[in-house]
């Protein structure tokens, strides 16, 4: 069911801060948190976030995939120091600048990542079992224009 606001502009505005700061990151770390727990034992959240972020837009450089996905330049630092390590990611110098660093995922990392989004899509099927055809379309078309938006406001 879709319900008509008295002002759109109102509760977009107030979704456009809440949304991204509480919602989204609650569901987002909920969700990896309950389908990756026994995965890794012991991985951190954003180490899941970096190898996520990685398939998606391959080879980036470190300052790009921090701030894709939401992480301070020490974390990302110190998680991409770790996931090197684990044999998960790659980092190479820029051919273009050598102050930078390009990350991109490894054999092992990427087989990592289908693990995670096995896992990942497990729980979210569980978490909307409840909503019905018509729910499922209407919450992923607003999915896609949030998506959107996201995209033309960055």
């Amino acid at each position: 069911m879709i319900v008509q606001m008295e002002n759109p502009s109102k509760t977009i505005s107030k979704m456009m801060v809440m949304l991204p700061s509480v919602m989204s990151r609650k569901i987002s770390r909920t969700i990896l948190k309950d389908s990756c727990k026994d995965l890794i034992s012991g991985m951190p959240t954003h180490h899941i976030l970096i190898l996520i972020a990685l398939e998606e837009s391959g080879a980036i450089e470190t300052t790009k995939l921090g701030e894709r996905v939401g992480i301070s330049k020490s974390h990302m630092s110190a998680a991409t120091d770790q996931l090197t390590s684990l044999g998960l990611i790659n980092r190479e110098l820029s051919s273009s600048d050598k102050r930078k660093s390009i990350l991109s995922l490894t054999a092992e990392g990427l087989q990592m990542y289908k693990t995670i989004m096995e896992h990942i899509s497990g729980c979210v099927e569980s978490a909307i079992q409840d909503l019905d055809e018509t729910e499922k379309h209407n919450l992923e078309a607003a999915f896609l224009t949030i998506e959107k938006f996201y995209h033309n406001v960055l």
